[in-house]
């Protein structure tokens, strides 16, 4: 399984990336921007993420942005599979028009910080995965 974190906190990035230790290949990105060059990267090569913990609250480009534009590239690539990643967002905030904004821009699952591990695995498991 392929993972790809993105937050531009340091300390939640990494306390993530521990929770999939030893069972996937995970990635981190620091910000939307680098978010999208990993994902535009992994599409050249043929490949995708299966899973992507996207943050909402980042600077330049917040996560709603970035993944508007992530299911847009997924929409105009000619992937014949049409394979999409997952995408959970994880956000401070748990008010109901951030959360809806987020299934609208075609969210698979959300989750509220701090992220527990097991609460993790199970919207990973409740989305398929």
């Amino acid at each position: 399984m392929k993972i790809l974190i993105v937050d531009d906190n340091h300390t939640t990035a990494k306390l993530m990336l521990s929770y999939f230790d030893g069972f996937a290949d995970c990635s981190m990105a620091n910000s939307g921007e680098e978010a999208l060059e990993a994902i535009k990267h992994a599409m050249e090569q043929g490949d995708h993420y299966d899973l992507i913990c996207l943050d909402i609250i980042m600077p330049v480009i917040d996560g709603h942005e970035t993944l508007r534009t992530i299911r847009e590239l997924e929409q105009s690539t000619c992937n014949v599979a049409k394979k999409h990643s997952k995408v959970i967002m994880t956000s401070v905030r748990d008010d109901m028009k951030t959360i809806m904004q987020s299934f609208q821009q075609l969210c698979d699952g959300y989750l509220v910080k701090p992220v527990k591990r097991k609460d993790l695995l199970a919207k990973m498991k409740e989305v398929g995965l």
